[in-house]
């Protein structure tokens, strides 16, 4: 009986161990999501809002969901054709909005990623989205908040 206790707590020793290393090799495989790009701007999140959202314009990006309420803006671009015959790709748009403790302006926090359909044709729907660091797309977004909002409203 102490035999088979035994050698049940030496397996389940071993496939706990396993797991551990299954989940680091899985954690390889996995890519990263990129952190946001953060902006703060001097001007209250209602504000702000609304200079993002008149910004998007200026990026050919359309409004698809938020509202200065949530403190959410979500936004697309328009699908365009692909790097291969066939295939297609997107730009979308994830804004965040918080004011700041001491009442001085607001954070936004942008996440943009780009989705990829290799094959139109045959699976439609079927994209991989990638996320995108600091690029220049996030600076040209940024830089269309600040002249919405006027001079000297970024830090």
């Amino acid at each position: 009986m102490k035999l088979i206790s035994s050698l049940f707590l030496l397996a389940l020793l071993g496939l706990i161990a396993g797991c551990e290393d299954i989940s680091d090799t899985l954690r390889n495989y996995i890519p990263n999501k990129p952190s946001a790009v953060v902006r703060v701007f001097k001007a209250d999140s209602r504000t702000t809002y609304a200079a993002a959202k008149n910004a998007l314009s200026q990026i050919s990006f359309h409004y698809v969901s938020g509202g200065p309420a949530v403190g959410h803006l979500y936004a697309i671009s328009d699908v365009t054709a692909g790097d291969t015959q066939g295939s297609s790709h997107q730009f979308t748009l994830k804004a965040d909005f918080h004011n700041l403790i001491d009442g001085s302006g607001t954070e936004v926090s942008l996440n943009l990623t780009e989705v990829i359909e290799a094959d139109t044709q045959r699976h439609q729907g079927m994209g991989t989205e990638s996320g995108l660091n600091d690029t220049a797309l996030a600076k040209i977004y940024f830089r269309a908040i600040e002249q919405s909002l006027g001079s000297n409203s970024a830090r």
